[in-house]
């Protein structure tokens, strides 16, 4: 939930609450599933493409096992 509202927020142009988002969405990935194509996403919206590419391939290597 926080990943996909990361997303939302960096669409809104407000990057500094998405990374803060997107940071703690991404922290809880030791603990619970977080789906990394919405990180993507958020990344993207962020224009940081080479994160995105890098949370794309997390995302394909997720669904792949």
């Amino acid at each position: 939930m926080l990943i996909t509202a990361a997303a939302a927020l960096a669409r809104a142009a407000r990057p500094g609450e998405a990374r803060r988002l997107l940071d703690a969405g991404l922290a809880q990935a030791t603990e619970r599933y977080v789906c990394r194509f919405n990180a993507a996403a958020a990344y993207a919206q962020l224009g940081e493409t080479e994160r995105a590419f890098e949370s794309l391939d997390a995302a394909f290597l997720q669904r792949s096992d």
